[in-house]
């Protein structure tokens, strides 16, 4: 008896860890979809391209090239179930949940809406940033090769 009893508490305990496993990914498979969408994805990766363009004209007629092999390997359904396990790995079940609570109220969304473009904004900031001050780095530079001489 003891033993069908040990047997049952084993099943059991396998029934419902796997029924964590599978509502944790199914929440941060919901959470994905709200937060990123396929489009706002391949902006993302577009506007990578083209800021490798920028810093790299010569590269330019290879921008095809360069985009369909990032849609291939980086698209957001290339990625997807990676996504989600970063999101498992990261945040537990109840974080995601209250995650996807938030975006799916009116900040939220227009937080998921305007966050790809805050980025590609932030980022191109930073290059601007970098621009005005790149003498500096070339002359930091300039003086390290000067004092290892």
């Amino acid at each position: 008896m003891n033993k069908i009893i040990v047997v049952l508490l084993l099943v059991s305990c396998c029934f419902f860890s796997f029924s964590d496993e599978n509502s944790h990914y199914k929440a941060a498979e919901r959470l994905l979809a709200l937060t990123i969408s396929e489009e706002s994805y391949n902006s993302v990766i577009e506007q990578s391209i083209d800021t490798q363009i920028d810093a790299n004209p010569q590269i330019a007629d290879f921008r095809q090239i360069m985009l369909d092999y990032m849609y291939k390997y980086m698209s957001l359904s290339a990625i997807k179930e990676d996504l989600i396990q970063l999101y498992m790995e990261y945040f537990t079940e109840k974080e995601i949940l209250e995650m996807e609570a938030f975006y799916m109220t009116d900040v939220g969304k227009k937080a998921s809406k305007l966050l790809p473009e805050m980025f590609k904004r932030g980022t191109q900031l930073g290059q601007q940033k970098v621009q005005e001050n790149m003498g500096e780095l070339q002359q930091a530079i300039a003086d390290a090769i000067n004092d290892k001489e």
